[in-house]
């Protein structure tokens, strides 16, 4: 049963690099808004959902179905236009 308080969201897959390694997982939006604005909003961390973590061979090495990233340790962020 879903929270009353609980705000729909739009998931956009995503890959994101960090200082230490690549991520691929769902970021997700309130409707209406871009990666570039969650991005930019004032929280320090973002919530990825389903998310796979890389190693340096590309190769996956840890999976989590929650994580919370720490935006001051992001590089990039871009979609994953092949999971629409």
């Amino acid at each position: 049963m879903p929270r009353a308080d609980a705000v729909p969201k739009n998931m956009q897959a995503v890959y994101v690099q960090t200082e230490t390694g690549l991520l691929h997982g769902y970021i997700h939006l309130h409707p209406g808004k871009r990666v570039t604005d969650e991005m930019n909003h004032g929280d320090p961390f973002f919530a990825l959902t389903q998310a796979t973590v890389y190693g340096a061979d590309g190769s996956a090495i840890d999976q989590s179905p929650f994580m919370a990233v720490n935006k001051s340790s992001v590089i990039w962020v871009r979609p994953d236009e092949g999971s629409r």
